[in-house]
């Protein structure tokens, strides 16, 4: 083979006639208004990538939500940062944002993970923040806190799991069901303690894409109003408690 210079050659007028052709119908299709929002759902990559954001929340509850139909019993998700596109603004949502904001098709997984599991999954999340790496987890069902002057894969020093009852303490020897996505589950963004899940067979495939799950969320549930409410603290790790 060999590289060839595309400024060299003219558009192929027939090509060019004909992607504009099927063009036109997906740009319109691109429109259609598939719920709404009360408020501006933020995506902005060095927010997704470092801290909470509303439009992490939106996702990560329409992941769980829907897993949830298929395997019940999960009440956590985790969506890496690095998968969240774009902001969208108040009022309608249409098609054509969803995909900007979720363009890559992952597909929705379950993973049967220990709470140590877990405990590792955020402590990889935060590892990097400071850099705004795409591993850095959007969550639901979770509440966790830690604290960026520590070493990374240590500074995760909370870690709560929402319950019928509220949140409790995460049990580290307690399997939990957890959505993802399927790249992350391959071990994409370096989650190893994913793949070693799916290696070992505590997947569930469920083959249901992103970006029709927050579509159909969107459809039940508008208008939506997601907020930031305190599920990723950024805080200085609370000293031990002195034993008498």
């Amino acid at each position: 083979g060999k590289l060839l210079e595309l400024k060299t050659y003219a558009d192929d007028a027939v090509a060019k006639a004909k992607v504009a052709e099927f063009a036109a119908p997906l740009e319109e299709l691109k429109k259609t208004v598939v719920g709404s929002s009360s408020v501006v759902l933020d995506g902005e990559r060095t927010n997704v990538r470092a801290k909470e954001t509303n439009l992490g929340n939106l996702i990560a509850d329409s992941m769980a939500q829907k897993a949830n139909e298929l395997v019940p019993g999960t009440t956590i998700a985790m969506q890496n940062g690095g998968g969240i596109r774009a902001s969208i603004d108040q009022g309608d949502v249409t098609l054509g944002e969803i995909h900007t904001v979720m363009p890559f098709a992952n597909l929705l997984v379950t993973l049967d993970l220990t709470g140590e599991e877990i405990w590792q999954a955020l402590e990889h999340s935060v590892s990097k923040v400071e850099a705004g790496e795409g591993r850095f987890m959007q969550v639901s069902g979770l509440q966790f806190k830690y604290d960026a002057a520590k070493p990374a894969l240590d500074r995760v020093w909370s870690v709560n799991v929402k319950t019928t009852d509220g949140y409790e303490p995460l049990d580290m020897t307690k399997t939990y069901s957890v959505a993802t996505n399927a790249f992350v589950a391959d071990g994409g963004d370096g989650y190893t303690v994913f793949k070693k899940a799916k290696t070992e067979g505590r997947i569930h495939e469920l083959l249901i894409v992103d970006y029709e799950i927050l579509t159909g969320y969107l459809e039940k549930n508008s208008p939506v109003a997601p907020t930031v409410e305190g599920r990723i603290v950024a805080a200085q790790a609370k000293p031990a408690t002195p034993t008498v």
